[in-house]
């Protein structure tokens, strides 16, 4: 927790443009608090003006110290999690954070095989908050 702490970028797979959803409200939590967001979405869209990709090899890469200094917070089912973890690191992402309900243990212990700072099963904006 105390490695992600320090942390002011975000990609949020699972960002949703549907206020009532958890990948909507963490985004704009993150967003309210200053911090740099870019939201994944299949189907694309924008939020707030915030463009949405829809991969995460479409995020723009400014250079690899922007890429250290990212969490990726995963907002999708477990099944999602397990193939985007392995995504997210290939693309050089290397801390991660599974939002309740995101989580398997499958990847979980794939991303503690690979040297993946990881955060999982509690909530960003209730951490965030402390």
């Amino acid at each position: 927790m105390e490695v992600l702490a320090s942390k002011r970028r975000f990609v949020i797979v699972g960002a949703s443009e549907d206020p009532a959803k958890y990948g909507n409200k963490v985004f704009n939590f993150l967003l309210k608090q200053g911090c740099k967001v870019i939201g994944i979405n299949p189907k694309g869209g924008e939020i707030n003006g915030v463009q949405l990709y829809k991969t995460l090899a479409e995020v723009p890469r400014d250079d690899a110290a922007a890429m250290t200094e990212t969490v990726v917070v995963f907002i999708v089912p477990p099944k999602v999690t397990e193939n985007a973890v392995k995504e997210a690191k290939a693309l050089g992402y290397e801390n991660m954070w599974m939002q309740p309900g995101s989580e398997s243990d499958v990847a979980i212990q794939w991303c503690d095989a690979n040297g993946v700072k990881l955060v999982h099963h509690d909530c960003i904006m209730v951490q965030y908050r402390r």
